[in-house]
């Protein structure tokens, strides 16, 4: 029972956290502007993880051979076709860096204690943001020869104008200062300790704690999250006007826009933030009312004592994934047969679970945090429906937007079969996973909004930080969530992926979509899914209309409310059926 007692204390705190991000790809968020897929990998590795190996790239070397070539590009005595080819094969010897950076950050994220991999992924990172700003630099200049103008039409020439635009040689060392300062947070989320009564301690020792009465650990829990929240908010503050002067230096009126524009989306914040009103002040009531009817569901589904084993949730989840379209089979069989996932339980593992791309392999690798019986399987496929995507389209470019619905969409799509997951639970699981969706639409609100207003602060301090962010929480109808004035510090995003919450929001609206069409037709509904995992491209809106999928900018958020409080059989519920999404 003490044991219950203390994961019901943390458990809204699981509710509010999500999937901590990986670290962006400088090359995804520049060659989202150019209209061009990233040169492909080889084929699907036929070598297991263990056996990858980097190609130790030399940045400087390789930057210095970028520089070269641009002292030539201008010169008309150079053959220009040869120039291109070089560029390419440039372009090449960043994507192998690029992939060694990835396998490094993965290496790291598993023993985050070992300082000589984090010393290599902080230099292979710091890395990428320069040379791919190079070679964008000396395409574009490329695209003034006349000889190469047929190869460059004018809105490539826009893209590279765009991409340019994000970076400059003299914002580099605020770069590296803000990589500084997220490594620091992460190793923070990790060694984090206080000192209680001459003794240490420090997270894994507060979870894994029988020995102390309940009010006793119960208190040290409070002092230990009030201690950390002192110190991440100092280190955020920090972060935040070391980004201000990156946007400042960049020409962006504001942080968030440039962060939306490296980001390749094709819409501003002020339009995120009008969705986000509108969000707020319609879904926040039915929010309000599912989480009050699903809190018995939620309690015993996340007190749930971990009973699976890392083999038997591999097993259920790839029966559930087969059920759902026998084509997922093929990625989730490479994965396991090439061991491109790791879901062990380590003290040295960094929290969080993400998916990345190792393009000279042309291999997705997953890695996951099992936290508790109930996420484990829906974290999995949420996971594995990025991982589906990075097998299926390579390292071909997609919105952000559309990335987070081939994951939340497959969370939905299992629904059906949750009775395997969850046997004679399957209906409270059903119950909190549409709230989660509903949850997930706010929580994106709630930290756009938030970055909004943080980035737009001169003169941020951790205080008023956690004041502007109660106030937010209440004003988007979160207030009821378990959320505190300092839960800010411990959502990783906001230190490792700023302004990218918002494409949880967008994911959501799209993966309820694909929920309401599965009700009617499930082969629909897979036919859908199936061509958004075999898309790729810039272009968010013609994606949408390829997929079926809703714009969340111009969707019906009321009848988005009403089909959901449809499902979630709420008192006053409308049984009439409500087909939600608006045109693309």
């Amino acid at each position: 029972m003490k044991n219950r007692l203390r994961r019901a204390a943390a458990l809204l705190l699981c509710f509010v956290l999500g999937c901590a991000p990986l670290p962006e790809s400088a090359s995804l968020q520049l060659y989202a502007y150019l209209g061009r897929n990233i040169p492909e990998g080889t084929a699907h590795t036929e070598l297991s993880f263990s056996e990858l190996r980097c190609h130790s790239v030399d940045p400087a070397l390789l930057s210095d051979r970028i520089l070269r070539l641009a002292e030539r590009i201008d010169d008309p005595a150079e053959d220009a076709h040869a120039l291109q080819a070089e560029l390419e094969s440039l372009y090449g010897a960043a994507a192998q860096l690029e992939n060694d950076a990835a396998l490094v950050y993965v290496r790291h994220c598993l023993d985050c204690t070992d300082e000589a991999l984090t010393a290599q992924a902080n230099r292979l990172n710091r890395s990428l943001d320069g040379i791919f700003a190079a070679l964008n630099e000396a395409a574009l200049r490329l695209s003034a020869r006349p000889a190469l103008r047929a190869s460059y039409p004018a809105e490539t020439v826009a893209a590279l104008e765009a991409a340019v635009r994000l970076y400059d040689p003299a914002v580099q060392p605020l770069l590296e200062r803000e990589t500084a300062l997220m490594d620091a947070y992460d190793a923070m989320t990790v060694s984090f300790s206080i000192e209680a009564d001459g003794e240490v301690w420090d997270e894994a020792r507060l979870a894994a704690d029988t020995t102390l009465p309940f009010e006793a650990w119960y208190a040290l829990r409070k002092a230990f999250d009030a201690a950390f929240a002192t110190a991440a908010g100092e280190l955020f503050c920090e972060l935040v006007q070391v980004r201000r002067a990156i946007a400042d230096a960049l020409g962006f009126d504001s942080y968030p826009a440039y962060r939306y524009a490296a980001y390749g989306r094709d819409y501003l914040p002020a339009e995120a933030a009008s969705f986000c009103e509108t969000a707020a002040r319609q879904l926040a009531p039915l929010f309000r009312e599912a989480l009050i009817a699903t809190a018995a569901d939620r309690q015993t589904l996340y007190l749930t004592e971990q009973g699976d084993t890392e083999e038997q949730l591999l097993a259920i989840v790839r029966t559930v994934i087969e059920r759902i379209d026998p084509s997922l089979c093929e990625p989730w069989d490479y994965m396991i047969g090439h061991g491109m996932l790791d879901c062990s339980v380590s003290g040295t593992k960094l929290p969080g679970s993400y998916t990345t791309y190792f393009s000279a392999y042309g291999a997705p690798f997953l890695y996951l945090t099992r936290e508790d019986a109930f996420e484990a399987p829906t974290v999995l496929l949420h996971e594995f429906g990025h991982y589906a995507g990075y097998y299926f389209r390579g390292d071909a470019t997609l919105p952000l937007d559309l990335a987070e619905a081939e994951s939340q969409g497959l969370e939905l799509l299992a629904i059906p079969f949750y009775p395997l997951l969850y046997g004679n639970r399957a209906d409270e699981a059903r119950a909190v996973k549409l709230c989660d969706l509903l949850y997930a639409i706010l929580s994106g609100c709630l930290i756009d909004a938030f970055e909004q207003a943080v980035y737009a602060d001169p003169d941020p301090t951790p205080e008023s930080l956690s004041e502007m962010f109660e106030r937010l929480t209440v004003r988007i109808g979160l207030d009821d969530a378990g959320y505190t004035a300092d839960t800010w510090t411990r959502i990783p995003h906001l230190f490792r992926a700023p302004s990218y919450y918002i494409s949880y929001a967008a994911g959501a609206v799209a993966a309820l979509s694909l929920r309401e069409t599965a009700m009617q037709s499930p082969a629909w509904a897979i036919g859908r899914y199936r061509a958004l995992l075999h898309s790729s491209g810039t272009d968010r809106r013609a994606l949408l209309r390829r997929c079926g999928l809703p714009d969340f900018l111009s969707v019906d958020v009321a009848a988005l409310g009403s089909f959901l409080r449809r499902e979630l059989s709420l008192e006053n519920a409308d049984d009439s059926h409500i087909a939600f999404p608006a045109a693309a």
